[in-house]
């Protein structure tokens, strides 16, 4: 599984946690 957007704020997984 890629990573997440850049909007993703942990949904998934804590990596892009700066935009909500």
């Amino acid at each position: 599984m890629p990573s997440p957007p850049a909007f993703s704020t942990d949904f998934a997984m804590p990596t892009a946690i700066s935009v909500p």
